[in-house]
This record gives structure tokens, C-alpha cells and sequence, in this order.
């Protein structure tokens, strides 16, 4: 018994001990004249509180460059604008992401099928003819060849052996035709007309423009429409400036024949051969 009464009263000692050690260092520490007991911005002035600031910074931390850059604005915050309201800084960071166009409708495509699977405005495919699939013909180059002394059928049309030539851009004079003078009275103006283009052509030889094919020459055979140049004149262009054979509709020589119209030469004038001047008074030789 004596023991256990021992034993309860140093307990309750050590606990005494122990409060009152708690007691003294609380009121040590709170009567300390190194930091006051209450700190409050209202009783310190601006050099006391940069002062305890530059007490209580970590001294590791590395001063700013500048000290009197703002710190950025966290996200989500407000700021008072001048005239007293509150203005949400914060930024919507989200993205929205639209489709850049509607998608189409798509027909299927099986793998071996090389073709767009979009159907929108689409026609069916079609075959096109490549280089192997057509054959190009070549092309036939006309070329001037020699016609030696051609025959003249009419103002307008040449043969040579088999080979008819008819002069492109005229209409030939039918040797048949008949045409009034300034009295009214006919004259046989086709047969004048042949008669004017031997004169001209003098048996002389002419360059027609013919296809490069075999026989071109005098062995051609058939009709053909063709340019025959008497030297460097054009043997239709002549007929026409004259008035001996008339113009084809579009032609080149459709403003000459209405100049040989207008002078009433040729078809549209008199019987050359009650005149005193010759029938051809072009001489030039090619």
C-alpha cells in the first residue's frame, strides 16, 4: 500500500513538473521583445514591414530583376477596373473543334476499283481512249507540185492527164454562160473567160498545191480542190481581179470580185472583143 501511494504522488509530480515548464515557455516566448506578441499592418510603417519581409525571405530565393513588374493574373481571378466594377480575366482555354465541311454521301468502292468514293455530282465514269487505244491517221502536208502546160476547161478549173484541178476561193465560169452588155444585148462571156485564162497562162506550167501522196503530179487521177500559182501569182486571185469568174461567198478574193463588179470588168462588162485593147492585159511573166 505504501508503495502504491508512492508511486501515484511522483506521478502526479512529474505531471505538475511538466504544466508548469509548458506555462513558463508560453509566456517566455509570448513577452519576447525580439518579435511583439501582435503584428498587424495598421501599426507598422512601409520601412518596418520591408524590413521584417527582408527578415522572414528565404535567403536562397534570387531577387527580381525588376521589382516593379506585375506578377501575371492567375486564371479565374478578377480585376477592379477604374470605375469600380469587377471584370473576370479569366481565359477560356478550351478548344472547339468543328467539322471543316459536311461529309458527303459515299457509295462503296471495292479495293480493285480505282475511282472517288464521293457521290456528290458524280457522273458515271466513262472510258476514254488513250494514246494506244487511238489510232492518230498522219497527216497529208500539201506541197506546191510542178503541173507541166495544163489544159484550162474554164475560167477556173485545169486538168493535167487524169487530174482535174479546181481553183479554191471562185466559182468556174461555166463556158456556156451568157452576159448582157451596157446595150442589153448578150455575149458569150464563158467562152470569153476560157479564152482570157489560156491567154494568160500561155501554155506555161503552174505549182499546185497538192496532197503528198503517190501520182500527185500529172498521174494524179480524180478531182481536186487545190491553189495553181503562175510563178508567185495566184492563178484564181487573177480570174477574180479581173471579173472572169466570180467570188466565192467567205471567200478571200470576195472583196476583189466586188471591185471587178463595181469597174464592170470581166463578166460584168462588154464584149472585150469589139474593144481595140487586148483581152488580158496582165503580162507579167512568172
Amino acid at each position: 500500500m505504501k508503495a502504491f501511494l508512492t508511486t501515484t504522488l511522483t506521478g502526479f509530480a512529474g505531471i505538475l513538473i511538466w504544466g508548469f515548464l509548458l506555462i513558463n515557455g508560453a509566456q517566455h516566448i509570448g513577452t519576447s521583445p525580439e518579435v511583439p506578441s501582435e503584428i498587424t499592418t495598421d501599426t507598422l510603417s512601409v520601412e518596418e514591414l520591408q524590413q521584417l519581409g527582408d527578415e522572414t525571405a528565404d535567403p536562397s530565393a534570387e531577387p527580381a530583376e525588376n521589382p516593379d513588374e506585375q506578377l501575371p493574373t492567375p486564371e479565374g481571378t478578377s480585376e477592379v477596373s477604374p470605375d469600380g466594377t469587377a471584370e473576370n480575366t479569366a481565359k477560356d482555354t478550351s478548344v472547339t473543334t468543328e467539322p471543316l465541311a459536311e461529309p458527303g454521301a459515299i457509295r462503296p468502292v471495292e479495293p480493285e476499283t480505282f475511282a472517288s468514293p464521293l457521290t456528290d455530282g458524280a457522273t458515271p465514269l466513262e472510258r476514254v481512249e488513250g494514246p494506244a487505244d487511238k489510232v492518230v491517221e498522219p497527216v497529208k502536208k500539201e506541197k506546191p507540185v510542178l503541173i507541166p502546160r495544163p489544159n484550162t476547161v474554164n475560167a477556173g478549173t485545169l486538168t493535167s492527164g487524169k487530174r482535174t484541178m479546181i481553183l479554191t476561193g471562185l466559182v468556174p465560169t461555166d463556158i456556156e454562160r451568157q452576159c448582157p452588155d451596157a446595150s442589153g444585148q448578150q455575149w458569150p462571156c464563158g467562152v470569153v473567160a476560157r479564152t482570157s485564162l489560156r491567154l494568160f497562162l500561155r501554155n506555161r506550167s503552174v505549182n499546185c498545191d497538192l496532197a503528198g501522196e503517190e501520182g500527185a503530179g500529172e498521174e494524179g487521177t480524180g478531182e481536186v480542190a487545190t491553189t495553181c500559182r503562175l510563178g508567185e501569182r495566184d492563178i484564181g486571185e487573177w480570174l477574180v481581179e479581173n471579173g472572169w469568174a466570180e467570188a466565192e461567198k467567205g471567200s478571200a478574193f470576195e472583196k476583189l470580185g466586188q471591185e471587178a463588179k463595181a469597174a464592170r470588168r470581166g463578166l460584168y462588162g462588154d464584149d472585150p472583143r469589139r474593144a481595140a485593147t487586148p483581152v488580158t492585159t496582165d503580162t507579167t511573166e512568172p
